[in-house]
């Protein structure tokens, strides 16, 4: 390792050309996923809004969820957030905190003639489109100063553009996108320093953009020990490192007004126990040692780093998520071949390594309070992330740029097919059976007055009823749980023409079951069932220790066109249950519901 300030030589021919597709990439998304449809971005608009109309923060409250996130990203929105028009909800809210999408995955009205509207929303966006270019390009810095090859570059800048999660978070009005920024610009000055030696000018930088990263958001945390290790990384003795690690206050003394700040209003500087206090309804505290670390985080994390859209309720097919972990597990046996052969740096590979290591266990950290196994929550490890990836996939015996450019290719196949494919399909396109109309035969909730007790193993809880419509496609059944959540794939949900059939018309076994949920059973529109009778039901082979079933029931005849079956045997009430019909749309749904 020199302290040569000399660049890593390259053509560099590719860099601007690179930023031209990725900014038309960029747009692509920003302008194909409707407004409000990802992750908290109406919240993210408040926040601004707030600031905007303010011109301070925004108290902490269960109406203003982010309000507990760092001011940075905000400020620079802020100008943009005036006063104006959003799209409509199409969320049905069913009492119970339970709710159905009137138009399923969409929670906000989209119509084409939309992109005349909510301009400073879009702007808004644009912005973060601005930013995001400044990522891929400081990886692509921080790849070719890693290794001195422009090839590099071009690799991890494009493993990070075409992560179908990058280009949709990084598209959205969200808080993520400046700490991605800041954190690639940190990641670029953390590599130069172990590339070049230390410098002042170098290290005050460093400093200045992980400070400006925490003011993000604060899972730039992670980068507290890697540039204390690249501050110090070559110095002579121990005062020479204290020397160098004052450099690091830099970080402190610019956001101390927002610590003291969030120390004076929740009792915590980093504000995280504020969440908590403003959203109790969100807090599932677990231990580490909890199969929920074994099952669903590991599963729903990696696949929501790969590209998991709309309110986390979009799916790529599972191929696509499969190529990643193919390239994934490709890169780490790359890495270790090029570590045994002694042709990787080492140390620099340990820096990048404890990135991700750290991003991770923050994640961990989080989810033992929050049930959040969200992958996007480790992006401020992205471009070390995908620094190791090409380093490890270059390692491998045989790769050459043809190769290079093969895969940037393939991943930019898969890129567009997750936004034509997936989010315009989802978002744009009329979905065959998609409910687009209220309703049709219920009971409300309001008319049940009592419990059917408690349901045991081999018991039924079920309800007949006749179809109102052609095109029955789902029915939703009230499942109450004293209070705790049932774990998934303790509870069948069953539709049958009637109580005395034994085949099912369909089936499917329930998610996580919270208290006083509807449960759903979707299935293909049943062309003629207007007018026919159907029997719904609900049975369980056994719930885990310390949980209880049950449904509520009328205490009179509510409902003459069916009644409730309990255990097999037909009673004079009813429970409360929905039928859903569906209706297929020729054109914008949004634009016919208008």
């Amino acid at each position: 390792m020199g302290n040569s300030d000399e660049c890593p030589k390259g053509s560099n021919v590719h860099g601007p050309l690179l930023l031209v597709v990725s900014a038309v990439l960029l747009v692509m998304w920003s302008f194909v996923v409707p407004i409000f449809e990802a992750p908290d971005e109406t919240y993210h608009w408040d926040y601004a809004r707030y600031v905007h109309d303010h011109r301070r923060l925004p108290p902490f409250s269960p109406a203003m969820v982010v309000a507990t996130h760092p001011p940075l990203y905000y400020l620079l929105i802020a100008p943009l957030a005036v006063d104006g028009a959003i799209p409509p909800m199409r969320v049905e809210f069913l009492g119970g905190g339970s709710y159905r999408l009137m138009c399923a995955p969409r929670f906000y009205e989209n119509c084409y003639s939309d992109f005349r509207r909510y301009w400073p929303i879009r702007f808004g966006r644009l912005v973060s489109v601005f930013l995001s270019l400044f990522t891929v390009l400081f990886t692509y810095l921080a790849a070719r100063e890693a290794t001195g090859s422009e090839y590099t570059g071009i690799l991890a800048s494009s493993l990070v553009l075409l992560l179908p999660q990058f280009t949709f978070r990084g598209t959205n009005i969200s808080c993520d996108v400046g700490v991605m920024t800041m954190c690639a610009v940190t990641t670029y000055l953390v590599v130069r320093l172990f590339r070049r030696g230390f410098t002042w000018r170098t290290a005050c930088f460093a400093s200045l953009s992980f400070a400006l990263a925490f003011l993000s958001k604060v899972s730039a945390i992670i980068f507290v020990p890697v540039l204390a290790g690249a501050l110090m990384a070559g110095a002579p003795g121990w005062k020479l490192s204290m020397k160098r690690l004052s450099v690091l206050l830099i970080a402190p003394l610019l956001a101390a007004p927002w610590l003291i700040r969030n120390q004076l209003l929740s009792g915590d500087p980093l504000a995280i126990q504020g969440i908590a206090q403003d959203l109790p309804a969100i807090v599932t505290k677990r231990s580490l040692w909890s199969s929920y670390f074994l099952t669903t985080f590991p599963n729903e994390s990696a696949r929501s780093f790969v590209g998991v859209f709309g309110a986390m309720n979009v799916y790529l097919p599972r191929p696509l998520y499969w190529i990643f972990a193919v390239l994934a597990l490709a890169a780490i046996v790359g890495l270790c071949r090029g570590f045994f052969q002694r042709k990787l740096n080492a140390r620099l590979i340990a820096i990048l390594v404890a990135l991700p290591v750290l991003a991770v266990a923050s994640l961990v950290q989080f989810n033992l309070t929050f049930t959040q196994p969200q992958g996007r929550y480790v992006f401020p490890a992205l471009p070390a992330i995908m620094i190791l990836a090409a380093i490890g996939l270059e390692a491998l015996p045989g790769w050459n740029r043809r190769l290079t450019y093969a895969l940037v290719a393939i991943l930019t196949a898969v890129n567009l097919y997750a936004l034509i494919g997936v989010e315009f399909l989802n978002y744009w396109m009329p979905q065959p059976g998609t409910v687009t109309s209220a309703v049709g035969t219920s009971v409300p909730i309001d008319l049940m007055k009592r419990s059917a007790g408690p349901l045991s193993a081999g018991g039924r809880y079920g309800q007949t009823f006749i179809a109102d419509r052609d095109n029955l496609s789902g029915v939703e059944l009230q499942i109450a749980t004293y209070g705790k959540t049932i774990p998934a794939g303790f509870v069948k949900l069953h539709l049958r023409n009637g109580p005395e059939d034994t085949e099912d018309i369909a089936s499917t076994v329930t998610p996580a079951v919270p208290d006083c949920s509807f449960m759903a059973l979707s299935f293909p529109p049943i062309p003629g069932s207007k007018g026919r009778s159907y029997y719904v039901f609900l049975d369980t082979d056994g719930l885990p220790a310390g949980h209880i079933l049950t449904v509520f029931t009328s205490n009179t005849d509510v409902y003459p066109g069916g009644q409730f079956i309990l255990n097999g045997k037909p009673t004079s009430f009813d429970t409360d249950f929905r039928a859903l019909y569906a209706i297929v749309t020729r054109g914008c749904p949004a634009c016919l519901a208008r």
